[in-house]
């Protein structure tokens, strides 16, 4: 049996929301790749985690002076994953 999960996770980069965007994915590939049971194979045969990501919020951290900060991204990760790892489930804010 199969589960779809989805999750929020939460980028941060002090140079673009794109960046922010890219360290989110990087810690949903992090941390729930290995829970994955959908998965594609690239050109060398490698096969990877399949996620849906929708953006859900952009947001600034501004210093004291009003000048940007940080940029962040929140991503909405969707995908399938076993029905035997949903103990292992974890969600985190991170980037």
């Amino acid at each position: 049996m199969s589960l779809c999960q989805e999750i929020e996770v939460m980028g941060v980069s002090s140079q673009s929301w794109e960046r922010a965007a890219a360290a989110a994915v990087k810690h949903a590939l992090r941390s729930f790749a290995d829970q994955c049971i959908v998965r594609h194979v690239n050109d060398e045969g490698r096969a990877y985690p399949n996620f849906t990501t929708e953006v859900v919020k952009f947001d600034l951290m501004l210093d004291d002076d009003g000048r940007i900060e940080s940029y962040r991204t929140t991503l909405k990760v969707s995908f399938m994953r076993g029905a035997d790892s949903a103990s292992r489930v974890r969600v985190s804010m991170a980037g």
